[in-house]
């Protein structure tokens, strides 16, 4: 059995994300993509810097095969 981790499901995003740091560390297949650009929650935009296809997730008794695009957000200082 994998590693289990904790994530969040927003049903109201378009697509679902993840660090490119946390993909490698879990050493998940990643596939190249065109170069795209996401806007992210302050206005930012962001290159997409992957994608990992067909990834198990698991809730309750049920799995779910969902593709994550690798963005690489990070936290911003206001000070």
């Amino acid at each position: 059995m994998g590693l289990p981790i904790h994530v969040l499901e927003d049903t109201s995003n378009s697509h679902n994300i993840m660090q490119p740091s946390i993909a490698k560390h879990l050493c998940l297949p990643i596939l190249p993509t065109p170069p795209f650009l996401v806007m992210v929650g302050n206005g930012s935009h962001i290159f997409c810097q992957g994608l990992c296809p067909n990834l198990p997730l698991h809730i309750d008794s049920h799995t779910f095969l969902v593709s994550i695009y690798l963005l690489p957000i990070e936290r911003q200082t206001l000070f």
